[in-house]
Parts: C-alpha cells; structure tokens; sequence
C-alpha cells in the first residue's frame, strides 16, 4: 500500500463500498480483501470513520454534504490535469468528506468547525448559539445556529464570494474593486460595503434579505435577469418556488434579534411572537388554539433569558405554560 497509485486505487474501492455502489458478489470480494490484509483492514476502518463522522456532522448542523460535494465539483477542473489516477471521482467525493470531518473533534466544544478544501476555499460551520468571525478583508460576519458558509480565501480574485446556507449578518468592508457575493440558496446577492443580514435556511419557502445600511442588489440565480436594489430599512423576498422577488418598504424589526437578543412588539399577534422567540432561541413552543394566535402584545425584551420572556408573555396575556415532549405549549383563555 506505498504505492500511492495503488494507494488511491484501493480508497476508490472504498468509497465504492462505502457508498453502496457494489454488488453483492464485489462486495463479498472486497470484504475478504481487506480481511486478509491487515494494513487494508487498518486504511478501511480509518475511512469508515470518516466516512460515518461527516454523516453525523450533516445531522446536527443540516449541512448536504452531497450538495455541497456538486457546487464544489463544478468549480474545480477534474479534466485529469492534477496528477490523480483516471478512476478517482469517488475518491475525490471521499477526499472533501475527509476534509469536511477533519476538525469535527472541536465542534462540540466551540460550537463551530472550519474546514479546508483543496479549491482555495474554507468552509464554516456553527452548530448552536451563534459566532462572529472576521475575514482577511476586515469584514464581519456573524453566523446563526445551524449555518454554514464557504468564502474564497484568495485576494487575488476579481471578487469577494462566499456560499451560504443558514442565517447570517454582514458587515461588509468597503472595496470598490473588489465587490462582495453572497450566494444563498436560489439568490445571489452583491454589495461594494453595506451592512445586511441573510436568512437561507434550506428548510425556508423564501430566501430574505435585510439591509441595514448601504445598497444592496439581490437577483435569482435563474436566468430570469430579475433583480432588485435594497435600500436601508428595505427587504428583498425571493420565494424559492415561484422565482418571484419582491421588495418589503417597511423590513421586519426583528429581523436581527436572532443576534442582538433585542426583540420589539407593538400590538402584535402571539402567533408572530411566538414565531420571533422561537428562531431567536431555538425553541419549540406551540399554541394548540389557534384562536390565541391572534391576540396582541405590546412588549420588548433586551437580552434576556427565555424563561423570563416566557414568563412575561405569560403574565400579559394570562397563559399557561406546560412542557410535554420537547415542546413548550402555551394554553389559556388569552383574548377570547
């Protein structure tokens, strides 16, 4: 197994088997292949961790690996050029698996993870709660739970492209030369240096964008050639299904609290209080009458705990809060 040709070969294999591609008879072969080789053995056993960990990495942060495999794969030349054997796509798929899972022992202590990949790219990755991190360019990017973003680390280039799926603010720093693209699910958007925030969770019907300061221009990555500008206190709304992209006068003031912990209600129904809480905290509380969903709250909160927000909704609107099966459900009387 020196030879790195034989090498790359037999991680082929690997990959193949590990990706259910073999028949029964191959896999029957390959399984006494790697029994009567023990340093076989000790290589399959080390990819199987691989191979199980950036599984496991996709569950707790909804990051596709597969999905992201193909966006690589179409910017990287695998014309045969880089040296590698003629049979190595699955090892290449392997390979940015491995990347993907390299550091996966840190996430559960900082809540996030970067990885490498041999496209000049990082990838990062938080988990819960949300990080700050600030790029080679002085800009600032502040990631939500459950996000993930890949950035080009090349200063070079004629752009600034990250690759986001998840929530995140931007803090852009200026450069006229050089403008900065987000790349968010079935949007794109660009900016020279503004200040916006970006919700793209996959599992979303739209992708929303709010400005906070500067211009922003927002487009469908469809051939559409629709596209519009956000001004501050402007919102961009692309619905994924329809392509439709609309603009918001009036942005949602809570479109941040998610960051800021600062949430504003004035006559607001519960049920979009509720919807607020929920995505500031991760939490999952239900209201099984729909006829408190309507009644209306004047309220703000100023980084505090959920179970205090809670209590003062409660208090309010004179509702009951039990715990039943991972979820918080309010009931009560409320308006009626």
């Amino acid at each position: 197994m020196k030879n790195e040709a034989l090498h790359s070969q037999f991680g082929a294999k690997i990959a193949s088997y590990l990706a259910g591609e073999m028949n029964p008879g191959e896999r029957v072969s390959f399984e006494q292949e790697i029994a009567a080789d023990a340093e076989k053995g000790e290589l399959f056993s080390e990819y199987s961790k691989i191979w199980k960990g950036v599984d496991q990495l996709a569950e707790q942060s909804g990051y596709n690996v597969d999905e992201e495999w193909g966006i690589l794969s179409e910017k990287m030349d695998f014309s045969g050029k880089r040296g590698l054997p003629g049979n190595t796509r699955k090892l290449r798929a392997f390979v940015f698996r491995a990347a993907a899972v390299l550091l996966i022992g840190i996430a559960g202590v900082a809540g996030w993870v970067v990885v490498r990949n041999m496209n000049a790219y990082e990838a990062l990755a938080v988990e819960e709660g949300s990080e700050t991190f600030e790029l080679s360019d002085g800009s600032v990017i502040t990631m939500n739970a459950g996000t993930t973003l890949k950035y080009d680390t090349r200063e070079n280039s004629g752009e600034r492209r990250v690759i986001l799926s998840g929530e995140a603010f931007f803090e852009i720093a200026r450069d006229t030369a050089r403008p900065f693209v987000v790349e968010a699910g079935s949007a794109v958007i660009e900016v020279l240096g503004t200040s916006f925030n970006v919700n793209a969770y996959r599992e979303n019907e739209t992708v929303e964008v709010t400005v906070h300061s500067g211009l922003v221009s927002m487009a469908a990555r469809s051939k559409t050639g629709k596209q519009i500008l956000l001004n501050p206190g402007n919102a961009g709304v692309l619905y994924k299904t329809g392509k439709q992209l609309d603009i918001v006068s009036t942005a949602d003031p809570n479109d941040i609290a998610w960051k800021t912990r600062e949430m504003v209600f004035s006559g607001t129904p519960l049920g979009e209080v509720i919807s607020v809480v929920n995505h500031v905290y991760r939490s999952n509380i239900v209201i099984p009458d729909p006829s408190l969903m309507n009644c209306t709250i004047t309220v703000s909160f100023r980084d505090q705990e959920l179970g205090a927000v809670l209590e003062v909704i409660t208090s309010t609107l004179d509702l009951s809060l039990s715990r039943e099966e991972g979820q918080l459900i309010l009931t009560g009387e409320g308006c009626k």
